[in-house]
């Protein structure tokens, strides 16, 4: 499977949707509120994905998600950033979970 970041498309009504080439499925995650991009997985090897999406591997997913701040836990009631460690933990159980090397 292929990861991606991406932005959502707009329908005629104006609703946000998943792009055609995410897996719908699975949905959306890891949301960057600095430059409104998500992460999701490629829906299929016969579907077209754009040359301005970017691809990442594991990797470089949880760069990512280090240089944006964004993983956060709950900590006494308040929400703090994440620690690489952590970050590299969920990172790979996401990635396990959909069997992504």
């Amino acid at each position: 499977m292929e990861i991606l970041e991406f932005k959502f498309d707009a329908n005629q009504e104006g609703n946000l949707i998943l792009p055609g080439f995410v897996n719908h499925q699975d949905g959306a995650y890891f949301y960057d509120p600095a430059n409104h991009s998500w992460i999701g997985l490629r829906l299929c090897a016969e579907v077209k994905v754009p040359d301005s999406v970017v691809k990442l591997t594991r990797a470089t997913l949880k760069t990512r998600c280090y240089a944006s701040g964004i993983m956060m836990k709950e900590v006494n009631g308040e929400q703090v950033q994440m620690t690489q460690g952590e970050i590299d933990t969920a990172i790979d159980a996401w990635c396990d979970a959909r069997s992504i090397a």
